[in-house]
């Protein structure tokens, strides 16, 4: 472990935070989430068993479970750690729910704002958990796997997996709530995985040199949506 390890760690936790929060907004708003969030926020809507938080940490052991049969001999010790993080997140995650219970939107106009609000929460922490370099949640290590095992580029692989998350998402409400239902999952998921991307590069751009030479991340560019 060296000086920095601490400093990422850190910075990764306080992400997972800000994520989370993100996540939550976006479920209050009513207009949908990020693709990856859109299966548990549908799964929570129609399915009383389930929190987001506990939706989000079944789906999440299923990507750890996945990443293990592509990667097999070379799925490496170190993702275990996966484990802790998604059992913290989902505890966040249900906790944030529980504190902005008094957070609700109404009105349509009041959804969308609420929704850009989310959506660039969720941004700074993503550029925080890029800075933090210290680990990457199931469903990116997922990404990463596959791609590392068909060649393919990893943004190419992250755009077919956000979409087969919304597809999902979709066919989930049809099964919970009807076909035509759209719950859970609607124009501010595609909105917020249309935008998020740039305002993660404008956030990361804003993080000056000094936070990162102090996290122990110098370089700044984003390899990933």
């Amino acid at each position: 472990m060296d000086e920095y390890t601490p400093r990422r760690a850190t910075v990764f936790l306080v992400s997972l935070v800000i994520m989370n929060i993100g996540v939550v907004l976006s479920a209050k708003a009513g207009l949908g989430t990020t693709p990856i969030s859109s299966i548990p926020l549908v799964v929570s809507l129609g399915c009383d068993i389930f929190t987001i938080g506990t939706a989000t940490m079944v789906m999440n052991v299923a990507f750890i479970l996945l990443g293990i049969l592509i990667m097999r001999r070379d799925y490496k010790a170190k993702y275990v750690l996966e484990f802790f993080l998604i059992a913290v997140s989902a505890i966040l995650c249900d906790l944030m729910m529980i504190w902005f219970d008094f957070v609700s939107a109404d009105e349509y106009w009041l959804q969308w704002v609420l929704t850009i609000i989310s959506m660039v929460v969720m941004a700074f922490g993503i550029a925080l958990e890029v800075a933090a370099n210290f680990s990457m949640l199931p469903g990116d290590h997922l990404v990463e796997f596959i791609s590392v095992k068909t060649g393919m580029v990893f943004g190419n692989v992250k755009v077919l997996f956000d979409i087969s998350m919304i597809v999902t998402s979709v066919i989930l409400s049809f099964l919970f709530f009807g076909v035509g239902e759209f719950n859970g999952v609607r124009e501010g998921t595609l909105f917020i995985a249309l935008t998020v991307g740039f305002f993660v590069k404008l956030f990361t751009r804003l993080l000056n040199k000094r936070f990162y030479d102090w996290v122990g991340h110098r370089d700044t560019e984003i390899t990933k949506d």
